[in-house]
């Protein structure tokens, strides 16, 4: 229960102070549908300055003490460190998957665990689909953040959900093979070919998609209309260089104005 206050103050702190926590899920899939799903979660100056002086246990202490050996204790397929992006600095964990369904079952797993774990829920969960040349990313913001401003708020820390909304910067970024559909969420980035999708907590659901699928119809249409433009031009040419056209057979050979009986 201690933990849970501890907790819960904390993120009151973070909406008092303006700091800025940033949750990236990152998909990337390849054209044979293996990949890589990668999560970071990072915290700016302020934030982290706010948890080196929030202490732990009783006798005070930084809260971020330990992370080297916490990145080290990753599950198995999974592999973690620190980075640094900017003002920002966080963990980024990653794993590969084999397939969409090897993906999926990923996905599905962390779902389990949050639930499991926290009993928060999770901050986005999605399922990818592989139909007619197109992969498709589609599912639901989580609530977790509503979760935690309920919570919050029940224990006195005055949390809502708006007010949690400003202090994060919340992404799925997409690497998908193929040319993003229209009716997808989220924009391209001009510097990365990454699809950026930016959410919000009070956001409900999402789609993404590619296709990878070729237009070989009009492929095909466009060479065998080449090729008739090309017969077409050579005849014209030959038939200017050759002289008149013989004459077609069924038609007189005669000049019309000479008599045929004269001798």
């Amino acid at each position: 229960m201690r933990r849970s206050i501890l907790f819960f103050c904390l993120m009151a702190a973070v909406v008092a102070s303006g700091c800025k926590i940033r949750n990236d899920t990152i998909v990337r899939i390849s054209d044979d549908r293996t990949g890589t799903l990668v999560f970071e979660v990072s915290a700016d100056q302020e934030l982290r300055d706010l948890l080196s002086d929030f202490g732990s246990g009783a006798g005070g202490g930084n809260i971020l003490d330990g992370l080297d050996a916490q990145l080290e204790n990753v599950p198995d397929g999974w592999t973690a460190e620190a980075f640094t992006d900017g003002s920002f600095e966080g963990v980024r964990t990653a794993t590969t998957f084999s397939s969409i369904a090897e993906l999926n079952a990923l996905v599905d797993q962390l779902n389990t665990q949050a639930q499991e774990v926290g009993n928060l829920g999770s901050v986005i969960s999605f399922v990818a689909s592989d139909v007619d040349e197109t992969i498709i990313l589609e599912g639901e913001v989580g609530d977790l953040f509503g979760e935690i401003a309920n919570q919050a708020g029940a224990l006195g820390a005055g949390v809502d959900v708006s007010q949690l909304s400003a202090a994060l910067d919340l992404r799925l970024v997409a690497d998908l093979p193929g040319e993003l559909t229209d009716e997808s969420d989220g924009e391209i980035d001009v510097g990365t070919g990454l699809v950026i999708w930016e959410y919000r907590p009070s956001d409900t659901d999402f789609r993404i998609a590619s296709t990878t699928a070729s237009n070989s119809g009009l492929l095909i249409g466009l060479i065998v209309l080449g090729l008739v433009v090309v017969g077409t031009i050579g005849f014209v040419i030959i038939r200017a260089r050759s002289g008149p056209a013989p004459t077609p057979v069924g038609e007189s050979m005669l000049d019309p104005t000479e008599d045929p009986y004269a001798r």
